[in-house]
């Protein structure tokens, strides 16, 4: 097994004349000391528990590292001028190595070893083997250096940049619609799969979800101290439990890290928003020659958003898919015969901002309430062929300045001590707390249906004699904006969010040597979640009651129901809600509430396990692994908005709905317990023959019980064959499980609003969406191929390359079916589609509810191929490497239902996201990054491609395709010399030319979004971070 030693950016000459200052010590510090002293990258095979040599002094790197090995045993070789191979004199040749010889790397399918040399630390991602052979399955291994050169903001959004990475959850790709669900942190999405189908692993152990999406908020993870990345792209369920159906993401920590680093940044987009900084320092010290060791860090991280939506080009208007000729009437748009086309400048036709009277007597629809509260006939403007929408008439233009990406803080404190006992004897513990935050203003973009009645004052006190005698002791239905009031001091209107988390993880983990090379291991993990979200919002009963105003014992307005109900709502101020900044602005007060939820997720997990070798067989010993693990889980979700409690109308005319007038977030309580068993096992068949330098075969077997659901077994099998050293073969078949999350057993009911047009009434009407889980579900399952093979050239030194090809198909999906759009769309095209029966309507077939509880749907499969290349190459005093990552996207069919045929959305931008969204899914995805590194700078350039697809297979639209897209950043980084300091100063600039994401019109959440897909493409823009890293 061969591990990478990490070293500056700048690789240094073997012959180079360096200071040395080395006590004699552990064989492991020491190479991790010389490394940093020489600028010489060290691929170490198992190097024992040696002291080396002291060294001290000015010596060329080659002879410094020949007195640290004198009389260990140990050799070293050349692999090139800027790195050598350490290990036992009978080691193998420089080729052996498969570890990349270069900081920075990333690889597809190679054998991924720790950093630390003792087997003890050794971690390999994909498998729980820990010996020689190689996973079958295809990994990804990325150091942080490169994800911070690339992205500096954070780990994760570096790893968003990666091709296999696609829909994940942050603050720049979640659309700021609802507020009943986790609306930023980082929330890893492989292939598109859901974050709640990755398994986030740290150090090889499972973390506790972080909110009610069931999904591991990456920024509970001590950046600071994160050596390197591993991401297997293949399902594991076999190996680490359910969750890892996509695959999984492990975060390496550097623990055995002395010394103190700190860093300080700080960022600004091209607009002058987006203020971003980021402090941090972590330090560790060795004790006890070595045998205790403690790490710690801290950092904080703060960005300010972006506060408007208008701030960004294309905001400032409302953009709306409308039909190609607005004047044919007959037949459903977005067809062949009247395809979509986009329409600019438009208003909603269903509001007004200062009321539209939308039923009642015929001489008052369509009339709107002016300004200053005087009735007035609405314009709806020029028809652009979608029921609810005009160009250029009186409606509004949604909600140009909301927030579009919230502002958000991240903290994070760590530490972590391990202690070596002696004989094999081993012990760690580790503490961790983090806190995040985000907060937004987002807009209540309608009072939703209002019933007035004739006796109230300020309706009265607008209409004629003659227009009252019409509505004789009737009413009027009345739809509004609140824009009046989006601001950020009075807030009717706007919607001031916050959403908060704290977490704490304990870990803590014993292990020791049984006989032989045999060891066992124990594991026990704790951790608590605490996501607690609170949104200034309209208070259902208190708004109806302060708009059914009637005239009070002295003539002036009051709230009706202090009238006819005195106990309810004595300080109730009656509402005027006619005209444009009329009300009082104690009644918008009175209105208003705090809607709250709080979500808390823990986890408590044991794990026993042994490993080491079976047997010796002629290619080498059979390593086996045998363990079990047994954890809980526990979700509990409280809500001041719970709609299955109802909801006191007494004395409220008109009244109904749920506690507020947006959204009612239900509760949540339930847990369940798993007990597992697993073993695993690695046979070498051949190795060292003619066509098999390597053969070996790699099986995995899991059973797991869940206390909800009954027991299932899991599996994998898999190769690895190397007939030359110059390329091998691999290839695994995986039976994985994820059972239901427990906000999807438990969850209680949550109502949404939501404006969506319907074809069987040609009108867009405000539907509610009803979510909420099922304590029936059962686990998914899934079947995944890989198939691939890796290159490394004797031939062409510096030249490594994979190419792997995927397949994974998902039976019993755990999904909604449809969101409500692509529901009403379905239903359109095809009016006996089955989706159409989750449509509710009432007597007068109007829809008025659209059920959207989480289902085990028929199927979901994907299939494609992962391809990276690399080439690094000395170039004068300096060392040029180039890297091409990519992801073909071959089919992405789901099945939402036994009667419902599969739909193909590779390609497409048709695959239904949460509620009313889409996210598009290219077909091609990749990245090309060129860096020259020497010992005085650093300078790289990234290209990051995202390819063509289709608007819509469903839908027709007269300019369908999109085109790809390309996005250049760079980098620049500098060592400075500053006493005993060694800081480096680094520039990132992304986006470098601000290149736009390309339109892409919907009618999805209309007046809140840029036309475009904020899930794919950068809606920052051009942004430049600038800060310095300082090592001592």
């Amino acid at each position: 097994m061969a591990a990478a030693f990490p070293v500056p950016a700048a690789a240094q000459s073997l012959e180079e004349v360096r200071s040395f200052s080395i006590a004699s010590q552990s064989i492991a510090d020491a190479l991790i000391l010389f490394s940093r002293q020489s600028g010489v990258q060290i691929i170490s095979a198992s190097t024992g528990r040696q002291r080396s040599s002291a060294v001290k002094g000015k010596f060329p790197a080659r002879k410094a590292i020949s007195l640290i090995l004198d009389g260990t045993g140990l050799k070293w070789k050349r692999v090139d001028d800027h790195s050598i191979i350490v290990g036992p004199k009978s080691h193998a040749a420089p080729g052996a190595a498969d570890q990349p010889a270069h900081p920075g790397d990333l690889k597809f399918g190679g054998h991924i070893a720790s950093i630390a040399v003792p087997p003890s630390d050794i971690v390999v991602t994909g498998s729980r083997i820990v010996g020689e052979g190689t996973p079958p399955t295809p990994s990804m291994a990325v150091s942080t250096d490169m994800l911070a050169a690339h992205a500096p903001g954070s780990i994760a959004e570096g790893l968003y940049q990666l091709p296999v990475f696609q829909g994940s959850i942050s603050a720049q790709q979640t659309q700021l619609v609802t507020t009943n669900r986790v609306r930023s942190g980082n929330y890893l999405n492989l292939r598109n799969l859901g974050p709640q189908r990755l398994l986030v692993l740290q150090d090889g152990y499972r973390l506790p979800p972080s909110g009610n999406n069931g999904g591991v908020d990456t920024n509970i993870i001590p950046q600071m101290l994160v050596e390197r990345v591993e991401v297997v792209t293949g399902g594991a369920s076999a190996v680490y439990g359910s969750d890892a159906v996509s695959g999984v993401v492990n975060y390496i920590l550097d623990k055995r890290f002395t010394g103190l680093k700190t860093l300080a940044q700080a960022g600004y987009s091209t607009y002058g928003d987006a203020f971003s900084y980021r402090l941090g320092a972590a330090g560790g010290v060795a004790l006890a020659e070595g045998r205790l060791r403690i790490q710690a860090s801290a950092e904080y991280y703060s960005n300010d958003g972006i506060p408007r939506r208008s701030a960004r080009p294309g905001g400032a208007d409302l953009w709306v898919t409308g039909a190609f000729d607005p004047t044919l009437q007959a037949g459903p748009f977005g067809t062949a015969d009247n395809p979509y086309v986009d329409y600019r400048n438009v208003t909603q036709t269903s509001f007004s901002p200062g009321g539209l009277i939308v039923s009642g007597p015929s001489g008052l629809i369509n009339q709107q309430f002016l300004p200053n509260g005087t009735l007035a006939p609405f314009n709806p403007g020029a028809s652009i062929g979608r029921p609810g929408y005009g160009q250029g008439g009186d409606g509004p233009d949604g909600c140009v300045d909301c927030t579009y990406v919230p502002r958000t803080t991240t903290g994070q404190i760590f530490g972590r001590a391990s202690m070596d006992f002696g004989d094999g004897i081993e012990w760690f513990g580790q503490l961790s707390f983090n806190t995040a935050t985000n907060a937004a203003e987002n807009v209540n973009l309608f009072s939703g249906e209002v019933e007035v009645f004739a006796d109230n004052p300020y309706l009265r006190q607008q209409l004629t004699p003659a227009q009252l005698d019409a509505m004789g002791g009737g009413s009027v239905t009345l739809r509004r904006y609140f824009r009046e009031w989006d601001s950020r001091a009075s807030r009717l209107g706007a919607i001031p969010s916050k959403q908060s988390m704290r977490s704490i993880t304990v870990m803590t983990g014993l292990s020791g040597r049984l006989f032989g090379d045999w060891k066992w291991e124990t594991i026990f993990t704790y951790g608590l979640t605490d996501l607690r979200s609170r949104t200034q919002e309209i208070r259902g009963d208190r708004f109806l009651a302060a708009v059914d105003s009637a005239a009070g014992p002295d003539g002036s307005p009051v709230c009706r129901v202090t009238l006819v109900a005195p106990d309810r709502f004595r300080d109730c101020r009656p509402l005027n809600i006619f005209g444009v900044g009329r009300a009082d602005p104690g009644a918008v007060q009175w209105v208003l509430d705090e809607s709250r939820w709080r979500t808390r997720n823990s986890l408590s997990l044991g794990g026993l396990n042994i490993s080491g070798s079976l047997l010796s067989v002629p290619a080498g010993p059979v390593w086996f692994v045998l363990g079990g693990e047994i954890r809980r889980q526990h979700i509990s979700q409280t809500s001041n908005s719970d709609p299955a409690v109802p909801v006191d109308f007494t004395g409220i005319r008109g009244g109904n709905g749920g506690v507020f007038r947006s959204t009612n977030v239900g509760v949540a309580d339930g847990a369940y317990t798993i007990r597992e068993i697993y073993a695993e096992t690695t046979v070498p068949l051949l190795k060292g023959v003619p066509f098999a330098d390597s053969l070996e075969v790699n099986g995995a077997y899991r059973y797991t019980h869940y206390s909800t659901s009954g027991s299932v077994e899991t599996f994998k099998l898999g190769a690895a064959w190397q007939p030359i050293p110059d390329i091998s073969f691999r290839g695994a078949y995986s039976r994985d499980v994820r059972a239901p999350s427990l906000f999807e057993l438990f969850a209680g009911q949550t109502l949404l609003q939501n404006p969506v047009f319907d074809s069987v009434t040609n009108m867009t009407h405000i539907v509610l969406n009803r979510g909420g889980g099922d304590p029936n579900l059962t686990p998914e399952r899934a079947g995944t191929i890989t198939l691939g093979a890796a290159l490394r050239p004797r031939s062409l030194p510096g030249l490594t390359g994979s190419l792997y090809y995927f397949d994974i198909k998902i039976k019993n999906a755990i999904a909604t079916p449809g969101n409500t759009f692509q529901i009403f769309v379905a239903c359109a095209a095809n009016p006996a589609n089955p989706l159409c029966n989750l449509i509710k309507r009432d007597s007068s077939g109007k829809p008025v509810e659209v059920l959207g509880i989480s289902q085990n749907l028929s199927g979901l499969s994907i299939k494609g191929i992962d391809a990276d290349f690399r080439y690094s190459a000395k170039l004068g005093k300096g060392r040029l490497t180039g890297r091409l990552v990519a992801t073909y996207l071959m089919s992405y069919r789901r099945k939402d239902g036994s009667d419902v045929a599969s739909v193909e959305y590779a390609g497409t931008a048709d695959l239904p996201g949460f509620l009313a969204s889409t996210y598009p899914l290219p077909r091609l995805r990749g990245n090309i990054d060129l860096s020259y590194s020497s010992r005085h700078f650093t300078i790289g350039l990234q290209e990051r491609m995202i390819g063509a697809y289709a608007k819509s297979h469903i839908q027709h639209y007269l300019d369908n395709r999109v085109e790809p897209v390309f996005y250049t950043d760079i980098y620049v980084s500098k060592p400075l010399a500053l006493g005993g300091t060694r800081p480096e100063f680094f520039l990132t600039v992304n986006n470098l030319f601000n290149r736009k994401g390309p339109f892409f019109v919907t009618d999805q959440n209309p007046g809140t979004q840029l036309p475009t897909a904020r899930s794919v493409y950068d809606i920052v823009g051009r942004y430049a971070t600038i800060g310095i890293r300082a090592r001592f």
